[in-house]
């Protein structure tokens, strides 16, 4: 009940609060004069603003009562201003609604003023400003600023909000002067026919940019799992806005190409039932619209389709451009099926300046349109399991990685090879060859729970068996992080001692894990997260000492760098505890073996990729990790006799880092 209660708040808050931005600039922008307007629905919509402002400021009382039940879960304290109170002290998002309460007591006041002053066209702009501003701050307590990266989803649903305030807050004063002209003198009638024309001319662009803004808001709650489009709650619901949104802009397209013009005799309609028309679809439009802002209330209290995971996918297919695009014929499908909507579009055009019979022409577009849909889709769907969507349920880390990896080698080797790449002893016998998970790109094509799913049960074809009887779930999942470890180290290729400027590759973000150091400190790699970059260094003892002391005498200038250094022994450390310890940065003693097993599949470079037998590590290893997880150069002695040796070159890339913007959202802790 308290949700319901909180949607209707919310629905009935952002309603006024558009109302307000829109009807205060359609009156602006139109020239409206309270005191020479002789329109009655005008004049009665700007004697509303004031009260507008007073439901904006009830609504939000709504929602904090609501919301702080929900947060407290509490049901008791929706009706505790205390605990109100509480909640606005203490929470981001009640300090969000503190201050649009406030804003809104301003707005009120201002379009008090605005009502009983001489109507100005600043005076209502300013209005609609000062409610623009109260709107937007919501953008500050919703989704997008829940986001890994709210800098980049806060404001196009800013912009978002308010392009839609323009355009359905406008459309009761649209409403209202498309009923004062009916019946009026000829002057106030030719005044209301000014103000249509005028304010449809902004219209269209106020919606592409509604459109446009709407989807980049919805790509943003909704990638990378697009499935959630067909299999989540918050995905139907983004169909339902999607349909009534399309009915919306059929009624205003032919409010502007058809009964608008009629209004000044310029159709064969009549006047008359061109207004009587305007006024009845317009009245739709509205209630449209309503509606509209209604699911989008529902969608703010509900979870966005990217986190709302699918634990079982309904359908035996999907659509992937990646997994399909390379398989013969895909593109043919694709090429054909574009050319033939480009056909039905110029059908459609050629059959109205031929003035051919409405169903003639609908005809033609859709006997182009339906199989230039249907090609394309077909040949982008590729075959789906029950687990395709399945979120993991283990972290891609160190621990996980070196687990999977023991597991692949006890029970996948003998089949696809030390490296995974298909080879392994038994392949030759098998009916399928395996496929090679190292050098291709499988883990891009298809998804974390696509692999689940096979490695649960085995590809009978082929002679695979199913492993979902002998391992557990958290076994499985441990595995589709190996073989995604596998691959991002042959992606890791082209890394090199230098650092490429603003060009973080998503695919390489650095694996988690946890450490305890030979002096006994405690941390973990994303404690660094956002706040400084990581030297990783992979040695072997004592034939790495020389460099490891080099680090020891250049580590303040690395600290004064925003950089810290974390050393892992690959091999040697047992026999030199004590000089280990002595070091003045972190030497992993404690879950040294799982990082340097994860971390050696980082090795693989363009010269040398190592695709022979079991593969050889190097004895000396550098890896630099940004400070938002993504690993972005690499040394290697073996290769690179100068390198980072050079003090100079790796505080160059150390600076570099240091000076770098925010390119991708934090590295996921979870493979996809």
């Amino acid at each position: 009940m308290i949700e319901v209660v909180g949607a209707v708040a919310h629905w009935i808050q952002l309603a006024a609060n558009m109302v307000l931005v829109g009807s205060s600039f359609f009156l602006g922008f139109i020239g409206y004069d309270n005191e020479r307007c002789t329109n009655p629905w005008l004049g009665r919509l700007e004697r509303v603003l004031p009260c507008l402002g007073a439901v904006v400021l009830l609504g939000l009382i709504g929602v904090v009562s609501t919301s702080t039940a929900r947060i407290t879960a509490d049901v008791t304290a929706a009706w505790q201003p205390d605990a109100w109170i509480g909640v606005m002290r203490d929470t981001r998002v009640g300090q969000v609604w503190a201050i649009r309460g406030g804003l809104a007591l301003v707005v009120m006041v201002a379009a008090v003023y605005v009502r009983r002053a001489r109507a100005r066209s600043w005076n209502y702009f300013a209005c609609g400003g000062l409610a623009g501003v109260a709107l937007a701050f919501s953008s500050f307590a919703g989704h997008a600023a829940a986001d890994d990266s709210p800098w980049l989803t806060i404001p196009p649903h800013t912009l978002h909000l308010l392009a839609a305030s323009l355009w359905f807050g406008s459309l009761p004063a649209f409403l209202a002067s498309a009923s004062g002209g009916a019946g009026a003198a000829e002057a106030e009638k030719c005044f209301s026919i000014r103000a249509l024309n005028r304010f449809s001319m902004v219209a269209l662009p106020i919606m592409i940019v509604v459109v446009v803004s709407g989807i980049v808001v919805a790509y943003y709650q909704v990638a990378p799992a697009f499935g959630g489009l067909v299999a989540t709650r918050y995905g139907w619901l983004l169909h339902g806005k999607l349909a009534l949104l399309i009915a919306i802009l059929a009624i205003a397209a032919r409010a502007r190409f058809r009964w608008l013009p009629g209004l000044s005799g310029n159709c064969e309609i009549e006047e008359a039932q061109c207004a009587r028309r305007l006024r009845t679809w317009v009245g739709v439009e509205v209630g449209c619209a309503t509606l509209l802002l209604l699911v989008a209330s529902v969608l703010a209290a509900t979870v966005p389709a990217k986190h709302e995971g699918i634990d079982a996918w309904p359908y035996p297919f999907r659509f992937s451009i990646a997994a399909t695009w390379d398989e013969p014929g895909t593109r043919t499908l694709v090429l054909v099926g574009g050319a033939l909507l480009i056909a039905g579009g110029v059908a459609a055009l050629v059959g109205r300046r031929q003035r051919w019979r409405r169903s003639a022409v609908v005809g033609a577009a859709v006997a182009f349109v339906l199989p230039g849909t249907a090609l394309p889709l077909y040949a982008i769907a590729t075959p789906a399991s029950e687990y395709t969507y399945r979120p993991s349920t283990v972290p891609f880390d160190a621990i996980s990685i070196s687990r999977g990896s023991a597991l692949f080698e006890a029970n996948c080797e003998q089949c696809h090879g030390p490296q995974g790449m298909g080879n392994g002893p038994l392949a030759k016998s098998l009916r399928k060859p395996p496929i090679d998970l190292l050098t291709e790109p499988h883990t891009a094509r298809h998804t974390a729970g696509d692999f689940f799913n096979w490695i649960t049960t085995g590809f009978p074809d082929s002679g695979m068996p199913a492993f979902g009887d002998r391992f557990s779930e958290d076994d499985r999942w441990d595995l589709v992080n190996f073989i995604h470890a596998l691959s991002r180290g042959y992606q890791s290729r082209p890394l090199g001692a230098a650092v490429i400027p603003d060009k973080p590759a998503a695919t390489l973000g650095a694996p988690d894990f946890s450490f305890v150091s030979y002096k006994g400190e405690q941390g973990t790699l994303k404690d660094h997260r956002e706040r400084e970059a990581v030297l990783l260094v992979f040695f072997s003892w004592p034939e790495s000492k020389d460099r490891l002391d080099q680090l020891a005498a250049t580590y303040r200038s690395i600290r004064a760098r925003s950089a810290q250094v974390i050393a892992v022994p690959w091999k040697g450390a047992a026999s030199a505890v004590d000089q280990l310890a002595g070091y003045p940065y972190p030497i992993v003693a404690d879950g040294a073996r799982g990082i340097g097993r994860t971390y050696e599949a980082f090795r693989r470079t363009l010269s040398d990729p190592d695709l022979f037998g079991r593969g050889k590590r190097p004895g000396h290893m550098e890896l630099l990790v940004d400070r938002f997880g993504y690993l972005r150069a690499r040394w290697i002695p073996d290769q690179d006799v100068r390198g980072w040796r050079d003090g100079a070159m790796l505080a160059e890339q150390l600076e570099r880092l240091r000076a770098e913007r925010q390119i991708l959202p934090p590295a996921e802790e979870h493979v996809h």
